[in-house]
């Protein structure tokens, strides 16, 4: 953390009021644009908390949280930057017969999918590979999220259904095969087919 507003949320390990910034002279605007950025989180009315450098440890909190839940959706979108949108929420994935008493904060969102939905496609990734003894969380593949994103398309919209898409057609590590593949097991082959058609 080099700016100022930054060494505000450092000081406060990561917290930060908003009568603090106001109090350092900085403009509640800076604020708003990193809230925008994701790099921010407001939490409550005046306390924000900052994002960009705690995700990887808030994301193995999660983990601990909702033991055997995997992270999927819109986290595994923003995960694999295959969407600009920042979702404020975990959204995490456990069979349905589970049942998971969650914490006040984070925020995090269930899925109760069937035993076959919710095995299929789950890795286990490292937060961060450059360092040492990385956490791992368990996430869906890329080519599997999609075909969910496919799945509950008329709950996500069908814009953030052709953003992930060519987000994913232009990357150099996609698997078009694996993506069938999963789509055929999840009974979404067809829809796939349909977009594909239009974007290829």
């Amino acid at each position: 953390m080099h700016t100022l507003i930054e060494s505000i949320f450092k000081k406060g390990k990561g917290y930060a009021r908003l009568r603090e910034v106001k109090k350092a002279g900085i403009n509640p605007y800076q604020l708003q644009k990193l809230e925008e950025e994701g790099k921010v989180i407001k939490i409550s009315r005046g306390l924000y908390r900052w994002q960009e450098d705690i995700l990887a440890e808030e994301m193995t909190e999660v983990g601990q949280m909702v033991p055997k839940g995997v992270f999927c959706l819109y986290s595994a979108l923003a995960f694999y930057e295959l969407t600009t949108y920042i979702p404020h929420q975990y959204h995490v994935a456990i069979e349905r017969s589970r049942k998971i008493t969650l914490p006040a904060y984070p925020p995090i969102k269930l899925y109760y999918w069937s035993p076959k939905a919710y095995q299929i496609g789950i890795s286990q990734l490292p937060l961060d590979q450059k360092a040492v003894s990385p956490n791992h969380i368990a996430i869906y593949e890329m080519e599997k999220t999609l075909c969910d994103v496919i799945k509950y398309r008329s709950k996500m919209g069908a814009d953030l259904v052709r953003e992930t898409l060519i987000s994913y057609l232009k990357r150099k590590d996609r698997d078009l095969e694996k993506l069938l593949t999963y789509a055929k097991l999840l009974r979404v082959e067809k829809i796939l087919h349909d977009y594909l058609a239009l974007l290829l």
